[in-house]
């Protein structure tokens, strides 16, 4: 039966027609009860992971289209993606540490009126090499 919401919302005709239905149609609600239970069960880390990556080729393909493109197309399309996206992260892990550091040092001038100048000296980066390298030969 329906809650009174559904009904509320509902004109009374529609109700008898879903309660009709819903009588007649016990094997769907034990298909999404069964549907729900599955939902609901524990997997490990590498199907979660599968399944993560899986859907989010699924939403690029649908969002972007190369499910509609050959499989040539759909290769050069991917190898294209896959290429920037790497170029990306490669960028990111390159330029992100001084980057980083030099925020870092801006917000340290922020907040104690010095330059970088503190953050180097505790790091030891005005330092020279503690182990200079000394030729043979000499």
């Amino acid at each position: 039966m329906l809650t009174e919401i559904e009904a509320f919302y509902m004109p009374s005709t529609y109700i008898h027609i879903v309660d009709n239905l819903v009588s007649k149609c016990p094997s769907t609600m034990k298909a999404v009860a069964r549907i729900a239970n599955t939902r609901k069960q524990r997997h490990n880390i590498q199907e979660q992971f599968l399944h993560f990556i899986l859907l989010e080729y699924y939403r690029y393909e649908v969002t972007f289209g190369p499910y509609v493109m050959t499989p040539t197309e759909r290769l050069v399309t991917n190898i294209f993606v896959i290429l920037v996206l790497s170029l990306l992260c490669w960028a990111l892990l390159l330029y992100s540490p001084s980057l980083l550091y030099r925020k870092l040092t801006r917000v340290m001038w922020l907040l104690t009126g010095h330059g970088g100048e503190i953050l180097r000296t505790d790091q030891g980066l005005l330092e020279g090499p503690r182990n200079p390298v000394v030729p043979v030969g000499s």
